[in-house]
């Protein structure tokens, strides 16, 4: 006696499942005998969790005599969807481009990934950014205020939008010169007030200083040993203009305006 195969009809075939969700109870039909192994309960069959993957899910129908006909057609099941990171932050000088920012990619559910740049600045509202920002690193362009950015990752097969960490860049503010004071007409001989510049705003924070001197048609020189707020002007006997450089680490150097000192 020949027995034939036992032949079994599922409903819930060639679903997908992700995020080692357990995938839903597959109700089973069958004809000729019953099912055997892990999982079964009656006529129903619950696939377990996958641990890696993807897994493709088949199904076995055995009858009493021992004969099995194997269910080719399975339920896939991917692992799960796990966010990748980005880095980044940084402190950059007013009107300048930061470093790249470096995405990580996502581990688990399906691939291939997808990817959406945000910005905000503010660190509360986020918006897509529409030009270069949907692959795994972005340049930025050149900043005038702190911005903070993260990453949309999503995976194919509706296995969800993860997003990952935000990364800042700190802009500082625009480095502007200080205010120098006011022109001075003095007769030969007569006293000197010093000359001086209000604090510079912006750049870093910390600023170093050098004063210059013009004579004449001579070219501008530094003064040797004037590297304070104000200068002290000694019994100058002829007329003369003064400025002051004023430098704030790797943001730059800004000049100020120039005090004219007449002598008659």
């Amino acid at each position: 006696v020949v027995n034939g195969l036992p032949v079994i009809s599922f409903t819930g075939l060639n679903t997908s499942y992700c995020n080692d969700a357990l995938a839903s109870t597959l109700i089973g039909t069958p004809t000729g005998g019953t099912f055997t192994g892990a999982g079964i309960s009656g006529n129903n069959f619950t696939p377990s969790i996958a641990t890696a993957g993807p897994h493709t899910i088949t199904y076995t129908l055995t009858d009493a005599n021992g004969c099995s006909n194997l269910t080719t057609n399975g339920t896939l099941v991917y692992p799960t969807f796990v966010v990748g990171s980005i880095s980044g932050d940084d402190t950059i000088c007013y009107n300048t481009t930061p470093a790249q920012l470096t995405g990580v990619d996502p581990t688990g559910g399906n691939i291939p990934y997808t990817y959406q740049w945000q910005s905000s600045t503010d660190n509360i509202n986020f918006s897509d950014i529409t030009t270069g920002g949907t692959s795994l690193n972005y340049s930025p362009g050149a900043l005038t205020s702190t911005t903070y950015y993260r990453l949309n990752q999503t995976s194919a097969n509706a296995c969800g939008m993860l997003t990952t960490n935000t990364v800042t860049i700190n802009v500082n503010g625009n480095f502007v010169s200080g205010t120098i004071s006011a022109d001075q007409t003095i007769c030969v001989g007569s006293p000197v007030n010093a000359v001086s510049v209000s604090l510079p705003t912006g750049g870093t924070g910390s600023y170093t200083y050098q004063w210059e001197r013009k004579i004449g048609t001579a070219a501008w020189s530094d003064i040797s040993g004037a590297n304070s707020l104000s200068y002290p002007i000694s019994n100058p006997n002829s007329s003369r203009q003064y400025r002051v450089k004023q430098s704030s680490g790797t943001c730059g150097t800004v000049t100020s305006g120039v005090m004219t000192l007449t002598v008659n």
